[in-house]
């Protein structure tokens, strides 16, 4: 997540303003009734009435530069039209023309949760919340990237993560991503064409969305992604997806990669403030729905735990019934040049009933109660303020009506004092999905790698409805602090858990290529992670920091049948001659990185060979040798058994005579005169069900001296010839 609030979210709440406290109530709209105005959120209004108080008419608005208004909360274009959810009963095409009638222009319709996403010209807002079958406009959800401050440093290649994660012993394993499809969502890529032609990026890589910048990122921050996925899978094909625009686009991201680009993980380092923080909402579904498909879904844990508060209300006895925080303290003190507040407590989503405030503790009921929504019973249960607190802002939470309740509080862009800080229980959202892999963050440079980010986000989650239950999360953790292309003015190192998923994410995808199934990959990472803080699974790291190596030693399952296919059976030839060597290891994970061993009797003058096919060897020395073939996997485990052949080899007269064939007969004596490698007769063909020698492949060089030759499976001409000098290399299977 990001802890870079400044960064993030660029200019945040420019129009929020002590002034703008004061004067706005509710009517300020001018709407007939304070039951329209509740149906507009607060942060609409507030953009509405802020545009208003300035003069400004539809026929200006190209004129006034309106966008500068957007902040977190709300964002308008210079057209004069804000960006809204607008949550209807239901959608006939007589109401779409009511709407277009209007001035609204469709950008996103979401049929499952009856969200049309939508421009609306500002002074239009009043018209279209008063329309029979709009339930509330509201804000979109926006996004927000998961990203921490760095400064920057030289570039390299790598990330550190790789070698941290032993990942990089993973994949000299054979384990490297192949076949795999991994998807990125964030706010952006569009920078890589420029990573594409630095090598930082494969080509090929398929893009859904765009990003504008409007959530004041880089909108490079998904190339960084995709740098570190490919840095420790290199064999994955990448797809992105930009999702940070709102929970609408959020969804049709996830739909994209899954649906078309075929992703078997899907990553992603966004935090949507707006979504339930005791309930799984609408992004939190999606993201199971993935995962009940078998998507491997991995999601940054959050960088919030600096800029998080969570507790039971209690009344301070102030008259106000301001929540105490604790003993002689009913005020939040938050540090921020532009800050976003975004308070819930336990009512379900749609049905909240008990009535809370967030105020200005300087701020008088009325005054207060003017920007925030009047909980009914059928209301969410969320309030939001937006402010410049450079030196400070003091808050209070309010109960207007009803009980009390656990309330959650988070600061974008800023932080609480310590004093008013609470670590636990800062994971909410999709993230907190149980079968997501929730990933906190340790920085590269810690020594050890045994701490965690002091804003890396901890659990438990306590989730009330529909049953109140508690989660266990984060579930591990990975590194940050790395280094990334920076393309596009993206910052390096990267820093932040949204740094620290993509190492998980690219782990995931190398157990996928071979090891795993998707339902094996949460249990491995963590039953194999580096157990870190508490003994144990803890709420700080989760089971621990991910080692890529271990967790996919016990998926392994060791090669078998260990066959020599050439010669077939044991052989008779005679000095000088040669015979075409070729074998067989069946590796149940997919052929990954075997690793072949064949061992010749010493006496025969033949060197070991560490090739799948060493191909036609000479044997100079007459006697009876033995050949064994063994192998082991990428993991270094063996084969149970082996395979034998005895090579007879009688002593030559006059001439050296024509190598055996495979599996052929021995061919008959060459020439006269001592002409080396004359040809043999045709060997006798192999029976049908016997298996034909591999062609030969091309020998690597020995230390020993090069044995060489040509030969063909059914005994026909073959040629032998021998030389010194080279060195053996290892063949891997599948290569």
């Amino acid at each position: 997540m990001s802890q870079n609030r400044q960064r993030i979210q660029g200019r945040l709440c420019r129009l929020v303003v002590v002034g703008v406290f004061v004067l706005m109530g509710r009517g300020a709209l001018g709407a007939e009734n304070d039951a329209l105005a509740e149906k507009i959120s607060p942060p609409v209004r507030l953009l509405v009435q802020a545009i208003k108080d300035r003069g400004i008419t539809r026929t200006t608005a190209p004129l006034a530069g309106l966008s500068q208004f957007s902040n977190f909360l709300a964002r308008i274009d210079d057209a004069g039209s804000i960006q809204t959810y607008l949550h209807v009963d239901e959608m006939t095409r007589a109401q779409q023309e009511d709407l277009k009638n209007l001035g609204v222009v469709f950008e996103i319709v979401n049929d499952e949760f009856r969200i049309i996403q939508a421009r609306v010209p500002f002074d239009r807002i009043e018209a279209v919340a008063g329309l029979p079958f709009v339930r509330r406009v509201t804000a979109p959800s926006y996004g927000v990237v998961r990203l921490a401050p760095c400064e920057s440093t030289p570039q390299r290649c790598v990330t550190e993560g790789d070698a941290i994660l032993h990942a990089d012993e993973l994949r000299a394993a054979g384990y490297a991503g192949q076949g795999v499809k991994v998807g990125v969502i964030s706010d952006g890529a569009n920078s890589t064409n420029q990573a594409i032609s630095r090598h930082e990026l494969p080509s090929g890589l398929v893009k859904f969305g765009t990003c504008l910048g409007s959530g004041g990122g880089t909108c490079d921050e998904g190339t960084a992604m995709m740098e570190i996925v490919h840095d420790m899978a290199p064999s994955a094909a990448l797809g992105f997806g930009a999702g940070i625009g709102s929970s609408l686009e959020f969804f049709n991201r996830i739909d994209d990669l899954r649906n078309t680009f075929g992703a078997d993980v899907i990553v992603d380092d966004l935090g949507f403030y707006a979504e339930p923080y005791f309930e799984d909402g609408p992004i939190a579904q999606k993201v199971q729905d993935a995962i009940n498909h078998g998507v491997v879904y991995v999601s940054a844990a959050g960088n919030d735990a600096r800029s998080h508060y969570q507790g039971d209300y209690v009344d301070s006895g102030d008259g106000l019934h301001s929540h105490q925080i604790g003993p002689g303290n009913n005020v939040f003190t938050v540090f921020g040049s532009n800050v976003s507040v975004i308070l819930q407590w336990t009512n379900p989503f749609g049905a909240a009933s008990d009535n809370y405030d967030l105020c200005r503790a300087s701020q008088t009921p009325s005054q207060c109660a003017a920007f925030n929504t009047v909980q009914s019973g059928n209301d969410d249960p969320i309030e939001f303020l937006g402010l410049s607190c450079t030196f400070g802002c003091d808050l209070q939470v309010r109960l207007v009506s009803g009980s009390p309740q656990r309330i959650k509080i988070f600061t974008l862009g800023g932080d609480f004092t310590p004093a008013d800080q609470v670590a636990a229980g800062s994971i909410f959202g999709h993230s907190a999905v149980p079968e997501a892999l929730a990933v906190g963050a340790i920085d590269a440079a810690d020594p050890g790698n045994v701490d965690i980010e002091s804003y890396s986000s901890l659990g438990p989650v306590d989730i009330f409805f529909p049953a109140p239950v508690s989660r266990d999360k984060p579930d591990v953790a990975a590194i940050d602090g790395v280094q990334v292309g920076g393309f596009g003015g993206f910052p390096s190192p990267f820093y932040g858990t949204s740094a620290a998923a993509p190492h998980v994410a690219a782990v995931a995808a190398q157990l996928l290529s071979g090891l795993a199934t998707p339902p094996e990959i949460r249990g491995a990472l963590m039953d194999h992670a580096v157990d870190l803080g508490t003994a144990g699974f803890d709420f700080t790291f989760g089971a621990g920091r991910i080692d890529a190596f271990a967790s996919g030693q016990p998926l392994n399952d060791p090669p078998t049948g260990v066959t020599i296919d050439a010669p077939a059976t044991d052989v008779t030839i005679t000095q000088s001659q040669s015979v075409n060597f070729a074998g067989t290891c069946v590796d149940p994970n997919g052929d990954a990185g075997a690793a072949f061993l064949w061992s010749f009797d010493p006496a025969s003058g033949v060197t070991d060979k560490m090739v799948k096919n060493p191909g036609n060897l000479v044997f100079k020395n007459a006697g009876t040798f033995g050949v064994t073939l063994t192998c082991a996997d990428g993991f270094g485990v063996s084969a149970p058994g082996s395979d034998t052949r005895t090579i007879t080899v009688n002593v030559g007269s006059g001439g050296s005579t024509g190598s055996t064939g495979s599996t052929g007969s021995t061919g008959s004596t060459g020439g006269t005169g001592g002409t080396s490698g004359a040809t043999g007769a045709t060997g006798t063909p192999p029976p049908s069900d016997q298996p034909v020698a591999a062609a030969p492949e091309t020998p690597p060089a020995d230390n020993g001296g090069t044995d060489s030759g040509s030969g063909t499976s059914d005994g026909t001409t073959q040629t032998s010839a021998h030389s010194g000098g080279g060195c053996s290399l290892i063949d891997r299977m599948g290569q």
